[in-house]
């Protein structure tokens, strides 16, 4: 890489937006986390990394504690990393990952798919939605098939909706134990990016009914161009019952087949859920976990 073009230093308040979005935008590995819109929404702070004039970005997601900034990685936020429309080789990643060292004593961020290297892989499974329904299906595996034909017997409801508070309230609730690292900021800013999502046209709602309208199963969906990506969903207890989680994502392809798009399922590394994404035939493009840490002691001890 040209020295002269080692990646400089951003502060939010003095990153060109426009830029940075059309760097998004035009990447090869453009995701919707790394949209200007999304950190804000998301992240406490977020800074930069930019090379030359924004060929490429990394976006920097931080907080203060002790007095010391330190990079994390925001909830509902997938994978960030280095973004760029040309090849992001081992130089560059080497690069990037040296002047954030310079500028933060610890960091736990996960790296997009791109920006592969000397890091722990997480999977994420994804499912190209190109062909016509009847191509996607033939991946379907036996026990999905069952599944489905048992889901159907119950003449479930596919329907669309606008209520997303609702659907994170149940979340919270059926799941808000096994998450403790998500809080209630959290969920708040998870809100306020489905308000900023639904202005942009971006937001994907759809829930599952059972015929006594009992709510089975829902899901919140963003989408950009070239992904719909499986943000939030949720099944009840009575839909765990009725198969309705293999319902709705089997009606969401239905809908979304036959674009250039991609099912992005977003996980996971529990072995119950990483086979549910297996069943409809999709496959792993893993990402990126990597941590720093050169924090002085004690500090360095308790992030060990």
């Amino acid at each position: 890489m040209d020295m002269q073009l080692v990646p400089q230093y951003v502060k939010q308040d003095r990153i060109d937006r426009e830029k940075w979005d059309r760097c998004i935008d035009h990447s090869s590995n453009g995701l919707i986390y790394a949209q200007s819109f999304f950190l804000d929404e998301m992240a406490v702070d977020w800074d930069a990394l930019v090379l030359g004039d924004y060929q490429m970005v990394m976006p920097l997601t931080w907080r203060k504690k002790w007095g010391m900034r330190y990079l994390y990685q925001p909830s509902f936020t997938q994978q960030l990393g280095i973004f760029s429309a040309s090849t992001i080789d081992k130089e560059t990643i080497d690069a990037f990952i040296s002047s954030l060292k310079k500028e933060f004593s610890f960091a736990e961020i996960f790296l997009n798919y791109r920006n592969e290297g000397p890091f722990a892989a997480q999977p994420n499974f994804i499912l190209p939605l190109y062909e016509s329904y009847d191509k996607i299906y033939v991946q379907y595996n036996e026990e999905l098939n069952r599944n489905l034909q048992y889901a159907n017997k119950y003449e479930l409801r596919y329907e669309k909706t606008h209520d997303y508070k609702s659907i994170i309230n149940t979340y919270k609730e059926l799941y808000g134990e096994r998450t403790p690292h998500v809080d209630d900021e959290d969920y708040g800013r998870f809100a306020s990016l489905c308000a900023e999502l639904e202005t942009r046209n971006q937001l994907v709602i759809r829930e599952v009914w059972g015929t006594n309208d009992e709510p089975l199963a829902m899901a919140i969906f963003a989408r950009d161009r070239e992904r719909l990506y499986y943000l939030l969903p949720v099944t009840l207890p009575n839909g765990r019952t009725l198969q309705a989680n293999h319902f709705l994502v089997d009606q969401a392809i239905r809908e979304f087949c036959g674009q250039k798009l991609i099912l992005d399922f977003e996980g996971s590394t529990l072995p119950g859920v990483a086979r549910f994404y297996k069943k409809f035939g999709a496959t792993d493009q893993p990402f990126y976990f990597f941590k720093h840490n050169k924090l002085p002691p004690p500090f360095s001890w308790f992030k060990s």
